[in-house]
């Protein structure tokens, strides 16, 4: 079974990354007003990547969904074919 997080999950950057992100700019030699604010731009475009990842997982598990929900219809009118075949014979 597909499990996915919850929506409120999904919108928060986790920490680590904004970790990672931030000390690789503070690393450098650039003076705080510019590096905070590529660390910013930096962890919005990481936030943005992960919110286009997560609506793509919802529109494949979306299809899937839709694909099986056809299979189980056509399989459900062919059964009830058969019981009226099989009433038939009586």
């Amino acid at each position: 079974m597909l499990s996915f997080p919850k929506a409120a999950d999904v919108f928060q950057l986790p920490s680590w990354i904004e970790n990672i992100a931030c000390s690789q700019f503070r690393a450098g030699d650039w003076d705080s007003a510019s590096s905070d604010r590529e660390c910013l731009q930096l962890v919005t475009r990481a936030t943005q990547v992960l919110r286009d990842e997560y609506i793509l997982k919802q529109k494949l598990a979306r299809d899937a969904i839709s694909k099986r929900v056809q299979l189980l219809d056509e399989l459900k009118a062919q059964q009830h074919e058969d019981l009226r075949d099989l009433e038939g014979f009586r």
